[in-house]
């Protein structure tokens, strides 16, 4: 049985063999000790030949590698190389099927926990939630991995050279479009056709009535935040995979459609542009070989009709007379609002002391409008340098030409008097 402590020691101790070896099993799946003997030497170059050999023992013997049971040849243990790839994004792109497969465990997961919160099984709830978290988890690791594969065969694609042709130097983007990107696309569609996003929706709700469920029973603490966690972990889910899908398809969907810009007819045209370019026009397209008809597409600018009679109207424009009404003989302020105040002044300090304003101005002018008269009422009283004005106590109505007030009055005194109420 491995030492996971000695396999982790060894791998430490031949980190840089072991990254080079594991991106070489890209293109080997086992190598021959020649192989592994030239990565040492590039690894260590102040080391002999002998020295080199010691170091291909010592990965046989602490199991970093193995030898291969019916051939010479060595393989990189299975869990080292899956740790290395992880750590370098190295990871081949994994397949659709399997995801789906996971997915469809989802169903079958959240009925369980359904069942189990129907009953308050908390054993088959616990597992339940331990089985979601765990799927939860592997779908999000191989997203992750699928994202950075799919990055790297795009790369792997720009940087070929360009003598290779466009259907060999793009077969793998190709492949990888058909056969990820449409299922994948397919799965997680929002419609009804798509199962992940009608699974995942499924689990988040159960997993949100099964957590208030928990805590209107009284469950343990413990319980109900492990539902919490695991609905946390759905919902980042789906938000992950929507990206990840879109991050994708944005990545291998131009070079996708690069490839097919180089169709058949593309190539002909290429070609046929190639043979006059050599032989010229006349050479390559004989006269009698042209075609004998054409047809001239005529282009004209036009004006909008609506334009035009719009146009029409402005050229035709004749300003209306509008006649200003004049003004009614009711608009105009009376006469009798017409009022010298000055005067009125002269008239109200001889008549002094006034025992009520209001009273005596609508006496003296009863033909004033209402409103004049309160706005001579209300200034007179705030005037204070021929008289002083006092207010009764006592509450009184008067009637005025169209309203009824009811006020306390005002008097008004000489300055030098004093207040009758005083």
């Amino acid at each position: 049985m491995i030492n996971p402590k000695s396999l982790v020691s060894a791998l430490h101790s031949h980190w840089e063999v072991m990254i080079a070896l594991t991106t070489l099993s890209r293109e080997y799946p086992a190598f021959s000790s020649e192989m592994v003997l030239e990565e040492i030497a590039k690894a260590h170059t102040t080391k002999n030949q002998e020295e080199h050999e010691a170091l291909l023992r010592q990965l046989i013997g602490t199991e970093l590698l193995s030898l291969h049971s019916r051939s010479n040849t060595l393989e990189i243990h299975p869990l080292v190389q899956e740790f290395v790839r992880g750590l370098m994004r190295e990871h081949e792109l994994g397949l659709s099927e399997v995801l789906r497969v996971r997915v469809s465990a989802i169903k079958d997961t959240t009925n369980s926990l359904v069942d189990g919160l129907q009953s308050m099984k908390m054993e088959q709830i616990v597992s339940a939630c331990r089985k979601l978290n765990e799927l939860f988890r592997q779908i999000a690791q191989q997203l992750d991995q699928d994202r950075h594969a799919i990055h790297e065969i795009a790369e792997r694609a720009k940087t070929a050279g360009g003598g290779i042709p466009a259907s060999r130097r793009y077969r793998e983007v190709i492949e990888a479009y058909d056969q990820y990107i449409l299922p994948m696309t397919e799965m997680m569609d929002s419609g009804p056709t798509g199962t992940f996003s009608a699974h995942m929706d499924k689990a988040i709700r159960t997993l949100e009535g099964g957590r208030e469920k928990l805590l209107i029973q009284g469950a343990l603490y413990r319980h109900q935040e492990q539902l919490n966690l695991v609905n946390g972990q759905a919902k980042e889910l789906q938000r992950q995979g929507r990206l990840i899908l879109k991050e994708c398809s944005d990545t291998l969907l131009p070079l996708r459609d690069e490839l097919r810009q180089h169709n058949t007819l593309s190539q002909s045209i290429s070609y046929l542009l190639g043979q006059i370019r050599k032989r010229g026009l006349n050479k390559t397209l004989p006269e009698a070989s042209l075609p004998l008809w054409q047809r001239d597409s005529e282009r004209q600018i036009r004006i909008n009709d609506k334009l035009l009679d719009y146009m029409a109207g402005a050229m035709c424009f004749t300003p209306q007379e509008t006649p200003f009404p004049n003004d009614a003989p009711g608009d105009m302020p009376a006469p009798s609002d017409l009022i010298n105040e000055r005067e009125l002044r002269e008239i109200l300090a001889s008549d002094l002391p006034v025992a009520d304003l209001l009273q005596w101005l609508h006496k003296r002018h009863p033909d004033l409008q209402d409103v004049t008269l309160l706005r001579l009422y209300h200034t007179l009283i705030h005037e204070d340098q021929h008289w002083t004005a006092y207010q009764s106590d006592r509450q009184q109505e008067y009637a005025l030409t169209t309203v009824r007030i009811t006020h306390y009055p005002h008097g008004l005194i000489t300055a030098r008097s004093e207040s009758p109420h005083e």
